[in-house]
């Protein structure tokens, strides 16, 4: 008898302790809900200058990557795939709803990779258009990445237009008035390929047909500018294919140091108002700035990082490096100049996102705790 009711206690001792973790899971799921979906609001970094009249949001480099086929281990790598595109959603989306910029900017590789056949290429493109949906706060420019059309190495005119068709032009001024512009380049076209290649003859044309702009330029472009080795994570590196004597661009770090000139000469130098660049690629992030120095006409890294033109190079939003988004405050003075300041927004790695994911789910088993 005694064994009976010792059995009888035992039971309502776990199921008493299966009811207080169960509450303590919904309260865990309750905070961790609330605070990535509203996290902008917290964290330090993750607003606009209270003065701002202009405001953009940049995203780095989410490189989607495909779906798996159906093989052994499939279940596993779907689920972190589709929790991929949830995070990166969960994250564009907090940003937009509290923060509301005038633009977005996805600074390029939006895929993961260019070595994928037209149908991947759609289904990304449907994936991609849930993760930064157009009836969300902010006008979205697509930048074109070397993941999404290829170093030059590899371009195609097959990768070329179906990037237009979904993502939009390669070259174009994205907004532009007396005091300010958003400009976007294609810059994997300047580098490595003689210089009456199309591509890059498209894209010195444009960058010849934007001079002598008298306001303030953002420049919105992929690669990064050609900078001296340590002053980022990654240092300057060229590799070239070689078919049959005739070489073509492989991979670039930076853009070469006459290309940078090209560009910044182009945006930049009509005018002697304050300029940003917002780059992607280097996952890390890094900021410099440039000046131009008049006896030369040639642009150079400014040592203090106090130059004229501002380079930010925008951290990856994707998992591994936290979440994070470059948000650009433009700032209009009393004689009605823009000045721009930059901060970093950052989430957290995906573990956090997967254990309230994990969390919200382990709520739903709770009704079984008490009619079982």
């Amino acid at each position: 008898m005694r064994g009976h009711t010792d059995n009888i206690l035992c039971s309502t001792m776990i199921r008493r302790l299966l009811k207080a973790l169960a509450v303590l899971d919904i309260l865990v799921a309750i905070v961790l809900n609330l605070y990535i979906r509203n996290y902008p609001l917290i964290k330090s970094g993750c607003s606009w200058n209270p003065e701002a009249s202009v405001k953009l949001a940049a995203f780095g480099d989410p490189q989607i990557p495909g779906l798996p086929p159906f093989i052994k281990g499939w279940y596993v790598k779907h689920l972190d795939v589709l929790g991929n595109d949830k995070y990166l959603k969960s994250i564009a989306s907090a940003i937009r709803k509290h923060l509301k910029p005038d633009y977005v900017a996805v600074m390029g590789d939006l895929l993961s990779s260019q070595w994928i056949d037209d149908y991947e290429f759609s289904d990304r493109y449907r994936r991609y258009s849930k993760i930064f949906p157009k009836d969300e706060p902010g006008e979205i420019f697509n930048v074109s990445g070397n993941h999404d059309i290829g170093y030059h190495g590899d371009f195609t005119q097959n990768r070329i237009e179906r990037f237009q068709v979904c993502y939009g032009e390669l070259n174009f001024v994205a907004y532009q008035s007396p005091e300010y512009r958003i400009v976007v380049i294609n810059s994997m076209s300047l580098d490595g390929p003689p210089d009456d290649d199309e591509w890059r003859k498209e894209t010195v044309d444009f960058l010849d047909s934007i001079k002598d702009y008298q306001g303030s330029s953002i420049l919105l472009n992929h690669i990064p500018q050609f900078k001296p080795n340590g002053i980022c994570m990654d240092d300057a590196k060229f590799e070239f294919y070689d078919f049959e004597g005739h070489q073509a661009l492989r991979s670039q770090n930076h853009m070469t140091s006459k290309s940078t000139n090209l560009i910044l000469t182009a945006v930049f130098g009509g005018s002697d108002k304050e300029g940003l660049i917002l780059a992607g690629h280097d996952h890390e992030g890094c900021e410099c700035s440039y000046d131009l120095n008049k006896h030369s006409q040639i642009w150079e890294l400014n040592p203090k990082n106090t130059g004229r033109v501002k380079e930010v190079t925008v951290r990856s939003m994707m998992g591994d490096y936290g979440g994070n988004t470059g948000l650009v405050s433009g700032l209009r003075s009393a004689d009605g100049e823009i000045r721009w300041e930059y901060s970093l927004c950052r989430f957290h790695v995906q573990h956090i996102w997967w254990v309230t994911q994990v969390t919200t789910y382990l709520t739903l088993a709770v009704p079984f705790l008490y009619i079982f």
